[in-house]
């Protein structure tokens, strides 16, 4: 209890528990020693109302405030206040109560709030992402497609109008287009397989054997179109580069950086390819001089769904190669880097060391 003048008349065990003082050490004093002077704590002037503020004996006013313990530390309570009529010495009379854990609890719900807030708004961006990434997808998976069934047609009707006589040269190099495009479906079909197994948390599957990295090397160049290999200069030591590696992965490693190096020098200008041995490790380095990469994303350039911010318009794509590298490359135990410059080129670096059987 309280008294007009503010000095604490009445105190009982539970205060004394609660706050950490005495009786005998607050009887008398100013109720301020219980309360914390924080500005923000303004609501403690309800404290000092008089028993004529209240609008009756009966009436009450609840307030949380900020109580100050005699050790210093601060307890939120709420204050219920009202009058207590006692002949000629009204007093106001405070019931506190501890909220520290419904504040707690409180504190709680709202982070679990915002927790399902930011979940809903992350399964929203999930969504819009997936969206966009099929579409993606769709597109670059129909147009090489629509490819292999225009050429698939071209030779229908060659043999057709030929009958037993037709063009083997071209024939040839329409089937070896459709083998080519087809592979590059087959290609993007795998990146996709292994995003999922490693969205879930399993490891690339590697069947490893002995591969001539050159011969590889060679091999990918061999499938580019006749003017796209015009462009590509490749520079391969006369002595093999051999180590025991998953032959198909490494083939989509250099296609992805060489169909890359290609793809994103809009002008025409050259790639070219390097290969030694360094120690226990091959080197491959992939250069060209197209748009190169932005400064604020050479850093997610490997990162999955990520796209530089001047591509648009110039190349199609949904951001899994590059990742799907870095992750054959360092499942190898190797690793994978890049230097570049915006609108003078760059330069990707793979390591990898060679394992003998």
């Amino acid at each position: 209890m309280v008294d007009v003048a503010g000095r604490i008349a009445l105190v009982n065990r539970a205060t004394e528990d609660l706050l950490g003082y005495r009786r005998d050490e607050l009887l008398g004093r100013p109720y301020t020693v219980l309360v914390s002077a924080r500005p923000e704590d303004a609501a403690v002037d309800l404290l000092t109302a008089s028993v004529d503020a209240l609008p009756s004996p009966v009436a009450t006013r609840t307030v949380e405030v900020v109580a100050q313990r005699k050790d210093g530390a601060a307890v939120p309570v709420e204050v219920s206040l009202s009058a207590l009529e006692t002949g000629s010495r009204p007093l106001v009379v405070a019931a506190v109560r501890d909220v520290r854990l419904r504040k707690r609890l409180e504190q709680e719900r709202h982070a679990l709030l915002a927790r399902e807030q930011a979940a809903r708004v992350e399964a929203e961006a999930a969504v819009q992402l997936r969206d966009a990434f099929l579409a993606t997808v769709t597109h670059d998976l129909r147009q090489p497609l629509a490819t292999i069934q225009a050429r698939a047609q071209l030779i229908d009707e060659l043999a057709a109008e030929l009958e037993t006589h037709p063009t083997v040269d071209q024939i040839r190099h329409w089937a070896h287009g459709i083998a080519r495009t087809s592979g590059t479906m087959a290609m993007v079909l795998q990146e996709l397989l292994d995003v999922s197994r490693l969205q879930i948390g399993q490891p690339l599957s590697l069947v490893r054997r002995s591969v001539d990295l050159g011969d590889l090397i060679r091999r990918v160049v061999g499938e580019h179109t006749p003017r796209d290999q015009a462009r590509i200069r490749v520079c391969i030591p006369a002595e093999p580069v051999v180590g025991v590696w998953d032959e198909n992965r490494l083939e989509r490693v250099v296609h992805n950086l060489v169909s890359n190096a290609l793809k994103y020098s809009p002008h025409g200008g050259p790639v070219q390819l390097s290969l030694r041995r360094a120690g226990e490790q091959a080197v491959l380095e992939v250069r060209d001089d197209g748009i190169g990469i932005p400064p604020g994303d050479v850093e997610h350039v490997f990162d999955w769904f990520h796209r530089g911010a001047n591509v648009a318009g110039v190349a199609s794509g949904v951001g899994l190669g590059l990742a799907g590298v870095r992750q054959i490359v360092e499942q190898h135990g190797g690793h994978i880097g890049v230097t570049s410059q915006e609108g003078r080129g760059s330069t990707f670096s793979v390591r990898l060391p060679i394992w003998h059987t």
